[in-house]
């Protein structure tokens, strides 16, 4: 009997088509396997870039509001305690003189920024509503964040077609997963209590926080800081 014959009678029927299937079942689970570990990989790379750009934005948030602080301390030099806390509104670069709504208070607000050829600084806009954002709950939608073309992140609002920034003109700007919101809370306190220093004591609480929807998962990222009224002294302490 010949090689090939011997061969041959040594395979049943149906031991091809077996060891396909029994091959392709393995083949299948291996790639299952592999594209589950390419999509866990994928999630991990886009939560993890998702949370470097919110932390930024978080972190702007509070240098944004430290830039106002110091910014009125140069611009209100000559009532640094009384205006420390002033908040010009987008349109007037100077509008500052104590009355209600150009002195920040507790509360909850949008940091936007004013690039006119005048005049370029933050500035606070009270957000709506007023309340600790939640994306995954209605009308919080007024601290989503757009990105204009020169990459900066803004606050717009939509009429139509239509988008515009804080200063009322038409923009380009694409719309971004990420809300942010600004929680203001002032805090005095007199000496004995706790103060960081012994004279009477004024520091402002700033929230910095950033949120944003990945796979129907809410995602947070935080900040927080205290700015101080350095100049609420009478005088400086001795070196």
């Amino acid at each position: 009997m010949s090689i090939k014959k011997i061969f041959k009678s040594s395979r049943h029927p149906g031991e091809t088509i077996t060891e396909v299937m029994v091959s392709v079942v393995i083949l299948v689970a291996v790639m299952t396997s592999v594209f589950g570990i390419l999509k866990t990989a994928l999630s991990a790379n886009i939560d993890v870039r998702h949370r470097i750009i919110a932390l930024n934005i978080a972190r702007e948030g509070i240098e944004g509001v430290r830039n106002i602080r110091d910014t009125n301390w140069l611009k209100y030099s000559g009532d640094r305690r009384g205006k420390w806390l002033c908040n010009d509104t987008s349109t007037s670069p100077d509008s500052c003189d104590g009355t209600a709504g150009t002195t920040l208070t507790d509360g909850f607000y949008k940091l936007d920024f004013v690039d006119l050829t005048q005049s370029s600084r933050y500035f606070l806009i009270t957000g709506t509503p007023q309340g600790e954002i939640n994306v995954d709950a209605e009308g919080f939608s007024d601290y989503q964040l757009w990105e204009r073309d020169d990459k900066r992140y803004i606050h717009v609002s939509v009429s139509g077609t239509t988008i515009k920034d804080a200063n009322n003109i038409a923009v380009t700007a694409s719309a971004t997963p990420f809300y942010r919101q600004i929680q203001l809370d002032r805090i005095e306190c007199s000496s004995g209590s706790g103060c960081l220093i012994n004279e009477d004591d004024k520091k402002l609480r700033v929230i910095s926080r950033v949120q944003w929807k990945e796979e129907e998962a809410v995602k947070t990222v935080t900040l927080e800081t205290y700015l101080y009224d350095y100049y609420k002294l009478d005088e400086y302490p001795s070196s």
